[in-house]
């Protein structure tokens, strides 16, 4: 990837470049590319911080539904697989 120097650096010589070469006027062309590319940069980080919200909110509701879901989950006995109220059920009925 690119370092911000060498954006900079490609930019004002594409500004350059725009003016038909004409020399002269170095300093104009490294401070609007510098600008240009600083303001790019800005609003790209302004994008990005919205979708790390949104990752960060379908993270936290994606952790409560584990949790909701193994909480209302019955627990089953090791020996038989069926519920305690299944059990209990199955003894009245042998009675």
């Amino acid at each position: 990837m690119e370092s911000l120097q060498e954006r900079i650096a490609k930019r004002a010589y594409e500004l350059f470049l725009a003016r038909g070469g004409q020399h002269g006027y170095h300093i104009q062309d490294w401070t609007q590319a510098e600008n240009e590319i600083k303001e790019e940069e800005q609003r790209r980080l302004k994008e990005k911080e919205p979708a790390e919200k949104v990752k960060k909110a379908q993270k936290a509701a994606k952790k409560e539904e584990t949790v909701a879901t193994e909480v209302s989950k019955p627990k089953r006995s090791r020996a038989s697989g069926a519920t305690p109220a299944k059990k209990k059920t199955a003894k009245k009925k042998a009675e």
